[in-house]
C-alpha cells in the first residue's frame, strides 16, 4: 500500500507542475493579446515594454517593468504579470533570480515575452513573430534577439 501511495503523490506531483506551467504559458497568451491590442490603439508596443527582468522577493517587480500611466493597458498588463509571477518558483537556469521579461533588444515595434516554467525548468519564449518556444538560445525565434 505505501508504494502505491507514493507511485500516486508523484503523479500528482508531476500533474501539479504540468498544470502550473500550462497556466504560466496561458497568462502569457493573454499578454500577447494585450499587446496587440496596444499596438492596434497605439501604432506600437512600447509603452507596454520597459525591458525590465522581474525577479521574486526583490525590487525588480511587476510595477517597476510594467509601470502605471502607460497606456490603457498597463493595469491589465500589471494584472496579467502578477498572476504570472505568483505561480513561478524555484531557481531558473544557472542560479539567475529573474522570471519574467517583456522586451526586445530590436525597438518598440516589435515584442518578446520571457518567463520562467518552473515545472519543466525552462525559459520559454513568446514573441510578435507569433513563435513560442522553450528557447535554445536568447537567438532562437520568438525570443529576446529574434522577436
Amino acid at each position: 500500500m505505501g508504494s502505491f501511495t507514493s507511485i500516486v503523490l508523484v503523479s500528482l506531483s508531476a500533474a501539479r507542475k504540468k498544470a502550473n506551467d500550462a497556466s504560466i504559458k496561458e497568462e502569457v497568451h493573454q499578454m500577447r493579446v494585450l499587446l496587440e491590442e496596444n499596438m492596434n490603439d497605439y501604432g506600437s508596443y512600447g509603452n507596454l515594454q520597459t525591458g525590465r527582468w522581474v525577479d521574486l522577493g526583490s525590487t525588480n517587480t511587476c510595477a517597476s517593468a510594467i509601470p502605471s500611466g502607460n497606456g490603457s493597458y498597463a493595469a491589465q498588463a500589471l494584472q496579467i504579470c502578477n498572476n504570472i509571477m505568483s505561480q513561478e518558483s524555484g531557481t531558473p537556469l544557472d542560479g539567475i533570480s529573474s522570471f519574467f521579461y517583456l522586451g526586445t533588444n530590436v525597438g518598440a515595434q516589435k515584442y518578446s515575452i520571457l518567463t520562467w516554467l518552473p515545472g519543466q525548468q525552462i525559459y520559454w519564449c513568446a514573441g510578435s513573430s507569433g513563435v513560442s518556444t522553450d528557447p535554445g538560445s536568447w537567438n532562437s525565434q520568438g525570443c529576446y534577439a529574434n522577436p
